[in-house]
């Protein structure tokens, strides 16, 4: 299963490090969610991971600095829906996400898109007011067999729900308050990760 980090949008103490450690540990996929970071905080925040890990990092905002850093992807927000395809948005080939809240904006979607989040599928962590949307089983085995582009679960993801996640037919997870609203941040990265490499067929 693929596995996607969030980064938290608000500080967190010794972030890059723990962050360059998940790299390490073998993390592919971290979503840089900072959404209030100018473009200086941004550029700061970057290069503080070091070169070698760039192409793991997908953009949530500042989409330009895609090429400058030599990046991986690019998330849009649920909002953009303009066009057939977005894959001559940018000079290489890149990976294209985006965040959907319903299964209809998923049966609904013509972008060609890697792969796109679904959630809340549980009660949020890092959210307390956000609660599972409590889709009908039928249907989002039925969506997710069917769409067009992978789809990642998100929202209260934590590791005793990874198992159930395969089942109904996710392709991934994403997490954010599983592991950043932990008390060791790379203890609960470790196990959510040794999890889904359990799952990864």
């Amino acid at each position: 299963m693929k596995l996607i980090i969030i980064s938290n949008p608000k500080p967190v103490k010794n972030e890059s490090i723990i962050i360059n450690k998940f790299f390490e540990k073998g993390l592919k996929y971290f979503h840089l969610r900072k959404p209030e970071f100018n473009e200086s905080e941004m550029v700061k925040w970057i290069t503080a991971v070091p070169l070698e890990f760039h192409e793991r990092i997908i953009l949530h905002s500042h989409h330009h600095l895609l090429h400058k850093f030599d990046l991986k992807g690019v998330h849009f927000t649920s909002w953009f829906n303009s066009g057939s395809t977005i894959k001559s948005m940018y000079r290489r080939p890149v990976q294209y996400s985006t965040s959907y809240h319903s299964l209809e904006e998923i049966n609904l979607n013509k972008i060609s898109f890697d792969y796109v989040f679904l959630g809340p599928v549980y009660n949020s962590i890092s959210k307390k007011e956000s609660k599972s949307k409590k889709y009908n089983l039928n249907d989002l085995k039925e969506t997710l067999l069917n769409s067009k582009a992978d789809v990642v679960a998100l929202g209260g993801i934590s590791s005793d729900k990874i198992k159930e996640i395969k089942n109904l037919g996710f392709k991934g997870v994403a997490v954010l308050g599983g592991v950043w609203n932990s008390a060791n941040p790379l203890t609960a990265f470790s196990k959510i990760q040794k999890t889904c490499t359990a799952f990864m067929n």
